[in-house]
Parts: C-alpha cells; sequence; structure tokens
C-alpha cells in the first residue's frame, strides 16, 4: 500500500499522529498485500485441483474455498488489529515524548524566565554574564563561524578590560605617592612649626626666668636691709606719693639721695606710684622728721609693708604687662644699695 505522502513537504506539513499512521499503514498494507497475494494463491490452487478432479461443484470444494477466504479475511483482520495496536502503541509513546517535550519547554521556559529577572536585577553589573549567557544560549542554533566571532568579540572586551585595569592600577600608584609626597611635606612643616614653637617657648621660658630672678634678686636685696633702713625707706615712699618733703638725714638713713626722692615725687605725681597704706599720722611739707629717725631706730611702724617697693615697682609699669626694673623705686633700691655697701 502506498503512503500518503508523496513528497517530503507533505511529511513536514502532517502532525506526528498522520506520519505515524501513514508509516504504520504502509507497513501493515504491504503485509496485507501480501497475506491476500498468498491465500489468493491458495485458493486459485485449491480450486485448480477441485476442478481437476472434478470436485469444483462438490459441498467440500465449496467448504475448503469458503474456509481459505474466511481465513484470508481474518489475516487481513489480525493484520489490521495489529497495526491498530501498534498505533496506539506508538501514539502512546509520541504523547509522551510530546509530553515530556512540553515539560522540558516549561522547565527551559521558567528558568529562562528567572534567568531574565535575574539579568535585569545584575543588569549594571552583568554585561560579561550577558555576554556569557547569550553565546551559552545561543551556542545550541548558532554555528562555528558565530562562535569565532563571539570568542573574537570577548577577546577584544578582555584586552580593554586589562587596559582599562592597567590604567587605573597606574592612577592609583600615582594618586599614592602624591599622598605620600603631601604627608611628607605636612610632616615635615608640622616638625618645623614645632621647632618654632620649642624656640619660642624656650625664648618665653628664658625671658621669664630672667625676670623672677632679677625679682627675687631685688627682693633679697631688700630683705637684706636693716628694720630701720626699711622703715625709713617705707616712709621715704609713702611721702614721695603724697608729694611731700623729708630731710636729708632721714634720707641718709634709708640710704637715699636726694635726687632719687626727687625722681620717687615725680613718678608719683605722674601716677605711676600709689602706696597701699598711709602713715598714721600725715606729715605736711617742711615739718620736721627727727622724731621719726628716733623712732626708726627702736620701732617698726605697722603701716609701712616691705611690700611697698613691689606695689611702686607695679604701679610703675601699669597697663604695659611688663615688669619695670630701671626706673622708679627699683633705680632707688639700687642707689641706696650702693651707698650702704660704702
Amino acid at each position: 500500500m502506498a503512503t500518503t505522502a508523496k513528497t517530503k513537504a507533505d511529511v513536514d506539513n502532517m502532525t506526528d499522529e498522520e506520519r505515524l499512521w501513514d508509516s504504520l499503514n504502509h507497513a501493515y498494507g504491504q503485509q496485507q498485500e501480501a497475506s491476500d497475494a498468498s491465500y489468493n494463491r491458495a485458493i486459485s490452487q485449491t480450486d485448480r485441483q477441485m476442478l481437476s478432479r472434478g470436485m469444483q461443484r462438490s459441498s467440500y470444494g465449496a467448504q475448503t474455498l469458503a474456509n481459505l477466504r474466511n481465513q484470508q479475511v481474518k489475516a487481513q483482520n489480525d493484520i489490521e488489529s495489529a497495526k491498530i495496536a501498534d498505533y496506539e502503541n506508538r501514539l502512546h509513546q509520541i504523547q509522551q515524548d510530546r509530553q515530556q517535550q512540553e515539560n522540558w519547554q516549561a522547565s527551559f521556559d521558567e528558568n529562562q524566565r528567572q534567568f531574565n529577572a535575574n539579568l535585569e536585577y545584575n543588569k549594571e553589573r552583568a554585561a560579561a554574564s550577558d555576554a556569557q549567557w547569550q553565546a551559552q544560549y545561543d551556542a545550541n542554533r548558532a554555528d562555528a563561524a558565530w562562535q569565532q566571532a563571539f570568542n573574537e568579540k570577548q577577546f577584544q572586551a578582555n584586552r580593554e578590560d586589562t587596559a582599562w585595569n592597567q590604567a587605573f592600577q597606574t592612577q592609583q600608584y600615582n594618586d599614592s605617592r602624591a599622598d605620600v609626597a603631601w604627608n611628607q611635606a605636612f610632616q615635615q612643616q608640622q616638625y618645623a612649626d614645632s621647632r618654632a614653637d620649642t624656640a619660642w617657648q624656650q625664648a618665653f621660658q628664658e625671658q621669664q626666668l630672667k625676670l623672677q630672678q632679677e625679682q627675687w634678686k631685688e627682693q633679697f636685696e631688700y630683705t637684706k636691709m636693716s628694720d630701720s633702713q626699711k622703715m625709713a625707706y617705707n616712709y621715704i615712699a609713702n611721702a614721695a606719693a603724697n608729694g611731700a618733703d623729708v630731710s636729708d638725714a632721714l634720707l641718709q638713713q634709708a640710704g637715699i639721695s636726694r635726687a632719687d626722692y626727687n625722681a620717687m615725687k615725680k613718678q608719683a605725681s605722674g601716677g605711676g606710684y600709689v602706696p597701699t597704706k598711709k602713715p598714721t599720722t600725715d606729715q605736711p611739707a617742711g615739718d620736721s622728721d627727727e622724731s621719726l629717725l628716733g623712732d626708726l631706730n627702736t620701732s617698726i611702724n605697722p603701716y609701712f609693708v616691705a611690700g611697698v617697693v613691689t606695689n611702686a615697682t607695679s604701679q610703675g609699669a601699669a597697663g604695659t604687662g611688663k615688669t619695670t626694673t630701671q626706673s622708679g623705686p627699683d633705680k632707688i633700691i639700687k642707689g641706696k644699695q650702693t651707698q650702704m655697701k660704702q
């Protein structure tokens, strides 16, 4: 039996079931044709034998031919049943294969969907992955020429990445060297500043020490004076602050010259000297102070304190922030010390 499809295009346009049935119909049709030909030969041969014996009209002969024809029909039915059974069996296999194909396609489509979702999520950093996925996805359908073009593209991309990485690492190295140079310059400047600060601090401390030593020396020299000299000096300082005059004897007692005393009065009149306390009895200008000289030899007036000298010094330098050591009472102290040594 000939097939229904006559060309490849006919086969391609048929469904799987139609192609299977056409194939089985051809195969089992040939079996049926062979079976019919065999039974036809047997019937013809039996009929000739019956004819040769004169039995073609006998009931036996008719029954024999009828049995052969029945066997032929049964063989035809058996072949047709075998064809149907084979078609059913093969159709079941086709359906199984189709279901497996559908399941595989569904799994493939789901994997494809998940892959596309992940690809969208990682779009910014997935350029290389996209190319790799595209290569894997298209590899099943692409030929060697496409694969070669893809490999060339990947090679070029790797070369560009390598060049970029080299440039980036070079820039990083240059930046690190610039940072090191800046840090070195900064540390050198810090060191120079610290050395300058140290030098300034040392000079400042040396100046402070010098001033402290000078003050200590003045206070030490003042403490070396006798009580009568201290008493006389404090009285003279108070009198100078009030613009009063004192006798030469009192100046001699304190070891102060007339010129130094006049300088004290001049400084006091300019606001450079203010005593801490006044004597208990104010002595006007021109009065005698002989009685005070006698008292200087026997007692210390509690209203005159050794701090007068220091106070006069600080008041004379008011507003300058420095200690005056070369004018006013300090200069007088030095003159007094010279007379005491003489």
